[in-house]
């Protein structure tokens, strides 16, 4: 009975049909036009939301950015789970049916179904196959990043650790001691507060301490009068060659898995004629290329986008202030720590120039077309 079923579910697989099972994030099962069993295809909402994850990563977004996007209001929701976590997201953009083929577990090892000829069994691709391979090889990469430690913020101290709900808060620095601001909900009457945590142990001789709500509203009036009506750019990043490369591994694992149900002489010209292939594509040269285009909106509207999310009106500010500096008090008020916008010095970053500094580009940053300006 049990080997019947697993035959009747190979049969509807390799028939591209859907045999039942946990059904791919991003896809449906519909009757088949013939009426005959179910197909997979793609569920619009679902579908919609991988595209914008990988076309986020695509663009510079952090995998932890990306995961806090679906979890937002703006993004949606996983199906079982209370939220999404970055592994899952992962796994998802990296997967079989996300590119166009299902897969199959074999020996603990995910492979490509295949049909009775061979081929690999198609569904609706969602990413292309140069998104797809690009995603992989970019969490290649992370990953190698990740084993050189953790990140520093441009005021160079380190990122990392319990994340704050303020979007000023390890981003703004004392311009006594140098060192980042911290943030509590406690002071000021419980409306919040900026100060330098080192005043405790003498290290700061002049620490400031600043409403939030003041800080805050000067920092996001004086982003928007500097870069508000800037348009976005995103870098977006693409292996040339990637594509090939990825489908002669899916003829690769598709071989070998024909090959161990049924060792018949096409199964092993099968093989060879595809690592032949797969040594060609490994062989060709790839290079990641990467591209800064435009995407339609203003930087006012990036920021408005940000409102909930801390985390991302940092990496804005980052990208575009070399240094966000509070001073105790105003120059020619020494000792008062009375609110004035003297108190805080804003250096911005040099814009990134398209077609002369692209390669200093960094997520979020505000790009000069001159050509464009020209025109206007």
């Amino acid at each position: 009975m049990i080997d019947r079923s697993k035959a009747r579910h190979r049969r509807s697989r390799e028939a591209g049909r859907w045999s039942g099972g946990v059904i791919p994030y991003g896809f449906r099962p519909v009757k088949a036009a013939d009426g005959k069993g179910l197909v997979l295809e793609q569920h619009p909402e679902e579908a919609r939301a991988v595209r914008e994850a990988a076309d986020r990563i695509l663009c510079g977004a952090s995998w932890g950015a990306v995961t806090r996007w679906l979890n937002s209001a703006e993004g949606h929701p996983p199906r079982k789970a209370k939220a999404w976590s970055t592994t899952t997201v992962r796994k998802i953009l990296t997967g079989g049916p996300q590119a166009g083929y299902l897969v199959k577990t074999v020996n603990g090892k995910k492979r490509p179904v295949v049909d009775a000829n061979g081929d690999v069994v198609r569904v609706p691709a969602i990413l292309t196959p140069d998104e797809s391979a690009t995603i992989r090889a970019m969490v290649d990469e992370a990953a190698e990043l990740r084993l050189q430690g953790r990140g520093r913020s441009f005021s160079g101290h380190l990122t990392g650790g319990r994340r704050s709900n303020r979007w000023l808060s390890g981003v703004a620095t004392c311009a006594s001691c140098g060192r980042l601001l911290a943030f509590s909900q406690t002071h000021n009457g419980g409306r919040g507060m900026y100060f330098c945590r080192h005043n405790a142990d003498g290290g700061c001789p002049q620490p400031p301490y600043v409403a939030s709500a003041r800080l805050d509203a000067h920092v996001e009036a004086e982003f928007l009068r500097m870069f508000g009506d800037q348009p976005e750019y995103v870098k977006r990043r693409e292996v040339s060659g990637a594509a090939e490369i990825a489908a002669a591994e899916e003829a690769v694992t598709a071989a070998i898995g024909a090959l161990s149900e049924a060792a018949t002489p096409e199964a092993f010209k099968a093989l060879q004629d595809a690592q032949a292939r797969r040594e060609a594509a490994v062989n060709a040269p790839r290079v990641m290329h990467e591209r800064v285009i435009e995407t339609g909106r203003t930087m006012r509207e990036v920021w408005e986008s940000t409102r909930e999310n801390p985390e991302a009106r940092q990496d804005l500010l980052r990208a575009n202030f070399a240094a966000i500096i509070v001073r105790r008090s105003a120059p020619d008020n020494h000792g008062s720590k009375a609110w004035d916008p003297r108190r805080v010095v804003m250096v911005a970053n040099a814009p990134v120039v398209v077609g002369h500094t692209e390669h200093i580009y960094r997520h979020g940053a505000v790009v000069v077309d001159p050509e464009l300006e020209h025109a206007a």
